[in-house]
């Protein structure tokens, strides 16, 4: 690795921009292992189609886990 790449991880620019691409390659992941590396089926529109059921799943699946995060807190605080 060079020294300017090196100089450059230490930025808080760098650590920022990171941050971010963590969270999405994350998401990549999931959408990966629960059914996106691979078309079920034949087609551009079924292939869309796929991927956006995915995902919706994933959008789902992330607003409950935000509900029941802030149930938990609401909960805590009040008792």
């Amino acid at each position: 690795m060079s020294v300017e790449a090196k100089a450059r991880q230490n930025t808080a620019e760098f650590k920022e921009d990171y941050r971010g691409r963590s969270y999405v390659e994350r998401i990549i992941a999931w959408l990966t292992g629960h059914g996106a590396r691979q078309a079920r089926y034949i087609g551009r529109g079924k292939t869309r189609f796929q991927l956006q059921i995915i995902a919706a799943v994933s959008n789902i699946l992330a607003l409950y886990r935000k509900l029941a995060e802030k149930a938990k807190l609401a909960e805590a605080t009040a008792g």
